[in-house]
């Protein structure tokens, strides 16, 4: 009797009531191991894990056959980091009860954990053969089959889940999000409006769903979509990932809010303050670049020379890399520039982070921020005194875990840079610079061979589509019709995309003849096929980054629209840096007269050719060296204030 009484005040959540019940039935009887077992749960239900992993250890003294007793002190060892003996508990509660399927997911939550996927994936066929409708089980084998890059096997069992639980809401979330990593965006499309049908507010999934109708280019209801979606980002609804708003809404106050609201959401209580360093005789300070894209990806292009650059003897550099399993040129070229490089993508976080403490890395710089296969959680627990958010991701982090983001006065300007987590580092002019080593190779390549027309004004935009709005898109087709014969020379990123373009162009009264898609290609014979071209056109409120690097180390002038986040200034500190502010528009009018008057004033055009072929040599932009130099001074300075014991503060470093 006493003890439904405690059983219904712990539901109801009257833990203290329910905590003087258990006593007394102990108090009665001390071998009452339900007594004991109870009250264990109330404590943990208080977080009082020590007393929790205690009473129930006691409660297991008096009935060692009681599973869900072993079941729960799994999940109190959990929570507090003992994995290893988690598990021994959880094997325990399967011992006794061999069908207990809520052990088999803990432990399976644990081996991925722990990096142990052989051992996971064992444990879901496990589970599969005693509950073979059991959705649960074939949602975590598909997590995993991801995990080891086994995408098709990981659709067949989202499939297989949704199959026995039609409702099943994260099914359809994660079987989109496979359809989505493979590129089939129709289906993932498909299966992100069933899960909507289901909860339009469930965490991420209205973000990702507007991303794919971008990355298409499918504007159908898109403006009112957008309008919602900003308005549920504005009520603090969990519906995106950080990276996607940056992109649609060029406000740096809710790029903040979303990203700090992500993090607390996904790493709470793992920040960890930055304390004195007790050791002061290091001769170097070894700096880490943590990054998923030590690969054929724009973050090696960006990054290559200053790490080539950097000052040896004041620095070791070491390259921690987590991205995709790939031996791709540029990979092996870029572990031969580190002193050391590391292959972490089979570690966990924890592991990652206490490799980092190991090695001494005194300076982390996360190459990632929240981008794919981002390690946040590398970070939120500190994997070195001084950590920087840099080059990739431009916004703000969200937290303060990470101490600086280094940009430039332009990025991080006077009405944006209260929308920082972190403290700021000012590099003079530029915070980036290009790969000197891209020579562009003299070609023989003709307009005619990407169907382009000889005698047209080609202006191009080789961005990515889903940058494009459809607003962006309305300038660029009004730009067309006042230059008599022009051409917009686009990405050609998926056939989706192409297709609802073509359609875009005719339904704004434009010949879709006008619209070329180009094919990627090799980063030599990218940049040479910018010279065929007369005007870039960058997108709004997400510029041209790499893109417009790649474009004026190539010769082609880049016409901007400069907004007030950091995504939407990145091209304007790179006109300000090669001295071509008049490149720069304020509005998008200015921008649309501009470009059509470039278009019209061939003269003019080629006058602003001449000045950056001239500037490239002798401004700082692609001056790599001195970039590195200003960087360095701003590791020395951050550094030397962690040393000191004093917390970080806005760092300006001149020229």
């Amino acid at each position: 009797m006493k003890l439904e009484q405690a059983l219904k005040l712990h539901q109801r959540g009257d833990i203290s009531a329910a905590q003087r019940i258990c006593r007394e039935i102990i108090e009665l009887n001390p071998n009452d191991f339900n007594g004991w077992h109870l009250l264990g749960l109330t404590y943990y239900q208080q977080g009082d894990l020590k007393s929790a992993i205690e009473l129930i250890t006691k409660s297991i003294s008096f009935n060692a056959h009681y599973a869900p007793a072993y079941f729960n002190l799994g999940c109190v060892l959990q929570d507090s980091n003992y994995w290893f003996r988690a598990l021994e508990s959880y094997d325990k509660a399967i011992g006794i009860e061999a069908g207990y399927e809520l052990a088999y997911l803990k432990r399976i939550e644990i081996l991925v954990k722990l990096n142990q996927m052989s051992n996971a994936l064992a444990c879901c066929n496990q589970l599969i053969t005693l509950k073979s409708d059991y959705h649960l089980a074939f949602y975590k084998r598909a997590e995993i089959h991801l995990m080891l890059n086994n995408p098709y096997d990981a659709i067949l069992d989202y499939e297989k889940s949704i199959e026995l639980q039609l409702n099943f809401i994260e099914g359809h979330f994660s079987l989109a999000n496979a359809f989505f990593d493979l590129r089939k965006f129709d289906l993932a499309l498909i299966h992100y409006q069933k899960a909507i049908a289901i909860d339009s507010n469930y965490d991420f999934l209205f973000g990702f769903y507007i991303q794919a109708k971008m990355k298409m280019c499918l504007w159908e209801e898109i403006s009112e979509e957008l309008l919602l979606f900003e308005k549920k980002l504005s009520e603090n609804r969990w519906v995106t990932f950080p990276f996607i708003p940056l992109n649609l809404f060029d406000r740096p106050n809710l790029h903040q809010q979303v990203a700090t609201a992500y993090v607390k959401k996904k790493y709470s209580n793992t920040y960890i303050p930055i304390l004195p360093s007790s050791i002061n005789n290091k001769k170097k300070i070894r700096i880490g670049y943590f990054s998923a894209d030590f690969r054929i990806h724009p973050t090696s292009q960006l990054i290559v020379e200053i790490l080539r650059s950097h000052d040896r003897s004041q620095f070791e550099v070491y390259g921690l890399s987590y991205g995709p399993e790939n031996n791709d040129s540029t990979k092996q070229y870029i572990s031969t520039v580190f002193d050391k490089f590391i292959e972490v993508a089979s570690m966990s976080d924890e592991q990652i982070v206490q490799l980092s403490k190991d090695l001494g890395i005194d300076i982390a710089i996360d190459l990632c921020g929240h981008t794919q296969y981002a390690r946040t959680g590398v970070f939120m627990t500190r994997c070195a005194p001084v950590q920087i958010n840099y080059l990739v991701y431009p916004g703000t982090i969200g937290s303060n875990a990470v101490d600086y983001i280094m940009g430039d006065t332009t990025v991080i300007h006077e009405e944006n840079q209260e929308f920082f987590s972190e403290k700021k580092i000012y590099l003079p002019r530029c915070y980036v610079t290009h790969d000197s080593k891209n020579i562009i190779p003299e070609s023989k390549l003709s307009r005619r061979d990407f169907g382009l027309a000889n005698n047209a004004f080609i202006f191009c935009c080789f961005n990515s589509p889903f940058k494009i709005l459809p607003k962006t898109f309305d300038i660029w087709m009004r730009i067309l019709k006042s230059v008599e014969g022009s051409m917009l020379w686009l990405l050609l990123d998926n056939p989706f995309a192409v297709s609802n373009l073509l359609k875009e162009a005719q339904f704004r009264g434009v010949d879709p003849s006008r619209l070329v898609f180009a094919k990627r290609m090799d980063l030599d014979q990218h940049l040479a096929r910018h010279r065929l071209a007369d005007l870039f056109l960058d997108t709004l409120p997400y510029n041209a980054h790499t893109t417009a690097n790649d474009s004026l180390w190539s010769g082609l002038p880049v016409l901007t629209l400069i907004g007030q986040s950091f995504a939407s200034r990145v091209a304007a500190s790179l006109l300000k840096a090669i001295e071509l502010p008049e490149l720069i528009c304020h509005t998008q009018a200015e921008y649309e007269i501009k470009a059509i008057e470039l278009a019209l004033n061939p003269q003019k055009l080629a006058d602003l050719k001449r000045r950056l072929a001239s500037n490239k040599s002798k401004t700082p932009l692609f001056d790599g060296p001195q970039i590195t130099r200003n960087i360095e001074s701003a590791y020395l300075r951050v550094y030397k204030r962690y040393q000191e014991g004093l917390v970080p503060e806005d760092v300006f470093v001149s020229a």
